[in-house]
């Protein structure tokens, strides 16, 4: 497993809370932690610029359509986290990845 997503909102504290967690802990030195969000802006999305996250921004938040779909797969994630995503995550959109929580 080298790539992990972060599901979560741009200006939400969990996610947020989350992402600094895993940083301070050192467990993921070798893996590539990448935030996937619906805006450019918030705490979030901050921390994740500040940190050298790199963010994936779907313009549709419910992720039910074929760009979010197309654009979750090009960044061949190994895990997919959810961390309080607003809505319902579709199964077209979990079925991408071998290994999710939420």
């Amino acid at each position: 497993m080298k790539k992990i997503a972060i599901l979560g909102s741009a200006n939400a504290l969990k996610p947020k809370i989350i992402i600094e967690t895993l940083l301070d802990m050192n467990i993921f030195e070798d893996k590539e932690i990448v935030l996937f969000t619906e805006r450019e802006e918030g705490i979030c999305f901050e921390l994740c610029r500040e940190k050298g996250i790199r963010s994936v921004v779907f313009q549709n938040e419910r992720l039910d359509d074929n760009e979010s779909l197309e654009l979750a797969k090009e960044q061949k994630i190994d895990l997919l986290v959810s961390c309080g995503w607003p809505y319902k995550i579709p199964n077209d959109f979990l079925g991408i990845y071998r290994i999710y929580a939420y």
